[in-house]
């Protein structure tokens, strides 16, 4: 393990003497990681981003997502029936 050095005003000092059961060292180690989880999660996410608009490129002339989403839909009925699409999705734990 590292060793850590904080410094807090006399206040603060005091206020965390009167909570002797507190376990700072846990708290401060907790507090350190959750901030550094959120600006990781923020760094890919912006990452994502700059991922995502370098492959966006324009649809060709003429595409239609409507057909396109239609065509997928009705190959899924053919398939299987919306019902069975549906618990099978619930049983997976997923969306449908």
């Amino acid at each position: 393990m590292a060793i850590v050095t904080v410094r807090v005003d006399e206040e603060t000092r005091r206020r965390m003497k009167r909570k002797r059961g507190t376990n700072w060292n846990a708290t401060l180690g907790e507090a350190i990681a959750a901030k550094l989880k959120v600006e990781e999660e923020g760094m890919n996410l912006a990452r994502g981003v700059v991922l995502n608009e370098a492959l966006r490129r324009k649809a060709k002339k003429g595409w239609n997502s409507v057909e396109v989403i239609r065509y997928w839909r009705e190959a899924l009925r053919k398939t299987c029936s919306l019902r069975q699409y549906c618990a099978e999705a619930v049983r997976q734990g997923g969306a449908f």
